[in-house]
């Protein structure tokens, strides 16, 4: 009798059992679906903020090039300008003093787009990115640019608070120097070699040739941390060609 009634029980318990096993399995399942598909959409999600960033630091990397080209000549320029302050004499055959002048008076700032990185920094996704060397890069990006960014601030200051009022003071004409920035146009410029006197006076100066080198040790300070800007950029770009890479192997 006790044979018999123990039977029904076990298998009232058995089915109990895998119908507990099934409702977890279930559960568990669903669990694993959603996550499943919040991964999906995340990573569709990381592979759009990539190709954002790429688009946006490809335009930065150009502009960080333009601007460094910019530099360069105006570092030449300055140097012969140098020159001429310690020969007393204009001797460069290959830009004109005029040339010289507005590489000086010329005080370029830079301005990048970060709208991708800074909304992606603000909405709080940035660990989106799962590759850890890009997020530390990104990171540190802002403070990169931002080192050569105020030393071209500093260098608007000085040309605006030494170099012209000297130009000024020794009576240089700035007109035809001026008409070389972009969208600017005099109906008359008037040039340096216009005014020989100016010329004489201002090389006599003893402040001249120090005031030169001044603006060219900033020019190649500002130079400088332009190259690490643009070395900064290709490691970003590096690392997001790398993300990419991996993503898509997913």
């Amino acid at each position: 009798m006790l044979e018999e009634r123990s039977h029904p029980d076990l298998r009232r318990w058995g089915f109990l059992f895998t119908e507990a096993l099934l409702i977890v399995a279930s559960i568990m399942l669903a669990f694993a679906l959603d996550s499943w598909w919040d991964e999906r959409k995340e990573r569709v999600e990381e592979a759009e903020i990539l190709h954002g960033l790429k688009e946006e630091f490809v335009l930065n990397r150009s502009k960080l090039e333009s601007r460094i080209d910019q530099h360069t000549e105006d570092l030449q320029a300055l140097e012969e300008l140098l020159v001429a302050a310690n020969l007393g004499r204009w001797n460069s055959q290959e830009i004109t003093f005029d040339r010289g002048i507005a590489a000086l008076v010329a005080p370029p700032t830079t301005d990048l787009g970060n709208g991708v990185l800074d909304a992606l920094i603000s909405s709080g996704r940035f660990e989106l990115l799962q590759n850890r060397e890009l997020r530390i890069r990104l990171a540190a990006w802002a403070g990169v640019f931002e080192e050569a960014h105020d030393d071209e601030v500093m260098s608007r200051k000085f040309v605006f608070d030494q170099v012209i009022p000297k130009l000024i003071e020794s009576g240089v004409p700035l007109s035809s120097a001026m008409g070389q920035w972009p969208d600017i146009e005099y109906l008359q410029p008037r040039s340096l070699t216009d005014n020989p006197e100016a010329f004489t006076r201002l090389l006599q100066d003893p402040g001249w040739a120090v005031l030169l080198e001044a603006r060219l040790g900033y020019k190649m300070h500002t130079t400088g941390e332009y190259q690490a800007a643009l070395e900064a950029v290709d490691g970003i770009l590096a690392e997001i060609d790398r993300s990419m890479t991996q993503l898509g192997s997913q």
